[in-house]
């Protein structure tokens, strides 16, 4: 390959990388979010709401079950992707937080 050959190259991958930034996120991105978003904040939220009276689970059981659902999120994304996501790590510490007061 002669130098002119690797100038194109290396624009058409620019180019490529430019359209990639212009485009929607992919459905499965977005349906991704809102799942995490249900599972990490959403469920947990209605089952402190809901189940915490003494006639349901009780306090302490409605938060370890609160707490337990963001937490299966952030170890899944842990051990899958090698990070914890900010939506798991969010709803643990707003659930923590919550449920504490």
């Amino acid at each position: 390959m002669n130098n002119t050959d690797k100038n194109s190259a290396a624009q058409m991958d620019l180019a490529v990388d430019a359209n990639a930034a212009d485009r929607p996120p992919r459905k499965s991105q977005t349906n991704k979010m809102f799942l995490d978003l249900a599972l990490c904040i959403l469920i947990p939220t209605l089952i402190l709401k809901k189940l915490s009276t003494p006639e349901m689970l009780g306090i302490n059981l409605a938060l370890v079950l609160a707490l337990s659902l963001p937490l299966c999120v952030a170890l899944y994304e842990f051990v899958t992707r090698r990070k914890i996501g900010f939506v798991a790590a969010l709803g643990f510490i707003s659930i923590l937080l919550t449920g504490g007061i």
